[in-house]
């Protein structure tokens, strides 16, 4: 038998990040209201895609890890 699961992401307001950039210095990201997602067999990864304010470069803020697809009912 195969299930078919569907998601939803709805952004209610997207947090800032305060980190230094490895390639320009700069310490603020903000949020490019994307995401990226990997799933393999039963288990789910998200990442919220982050963009530096001075030089573009992205970063990826894990949201889940690992998580089975069963619990995501």
């Amino acid at each position: 038998m195969v299930q078919e699961f569907k998601l939803e992401v709805i952004v209610k307001n997207t947090p800032l990040l305060k980190k230094k950039c490895s390639r320009c210095d700069s310490y603020r990201y903000y949020c490019s209201e994307r995401f990226r997602g990997n799933a393999q067999k039963k288990n789910i990864d998200i990442w919220l895609i982050y963009k530096c304010t001075n030089c573009d470069s992205t970063y990826n803020a894990t949201i889940l890890t690992r998580k089975l697809f069963s619990h995501l009912r």
